[in-house]
């Protein structure tokens, strides 16, 4: 009970906060200024797509690996490659 308490608190700070301190914030600042929103979001999408680049992984995804092993591998999958799946870059 103690811990449900807690987290309805802690939800309803971060709630307060991100809808009455941040949103009346950025949404008179971006009224003002519509243009930034274009660049903010061109800057996140070349962000991610750089992020992606730098942690993807040469090997097959997990599904792909499972999908091909029961179709043309009787059942056998490589597990030489999941450790390196598992590794954080």
């Amino acid at each position: 009970m103690v811990l449900g308490l807690l987290t309805g608190l802690v939800v309803a700070v971060f709630d307060y906060t991100t809808n009455m301190t941040l949103w009346s914030f950025f949404s008179d600042y971006f009224a003002h200024n519509p243009f930034v929103i274009v660049i903010g979001v061109f800057a996140a999408l070349l962000f991610s797509g750089f992020v992606l680049t730098k942690s993807s992984l040469p090997m097959s995804s997990g599904t792909d690996e499972v999908v091909d092993a029961y179709n043309f591998e009787r059942g056998r999958m490589n597990l030489r490659s999941f450790p390196g799946k598992m590794q954080r870059n």
